[in-house]
């Protein structure tokens, strides 16, 4: 496998300290990842991308739940 290649910019948003009484820095980075880097890196999103999902959806079901529970 090859190495993953990194770039990373210094670009950085630096927002007033009297707005928010703190330092905020962002950084962004960018990847070129190589054909099977791409596949993997595809598959582990859609499964993280399917378990949030499910969480989600499972978190409304009990909410729903809860709420009918509380009005009778």
């Amino acid at each position: 496998m090859a190495n993953l290649q990194i770039k990373i910019s210094s670009k950085a948003t630096v927002f007033p300290p009297q707005a928010f009484q703190s330092l905020n820095i962002a950084y962004r980075f960018r990847i070129y990842p190589t054909e099977e880097q791409k596949i993997l890196l595809g598959k582990t999103f859609g499964c993280c991308r399917f378990l949030y999902n499910q969480i989600i959806r499972k978190h409304a079901r009990v909410r729903i739940k809860e709420s009918r529970g509380t009005r009778g």
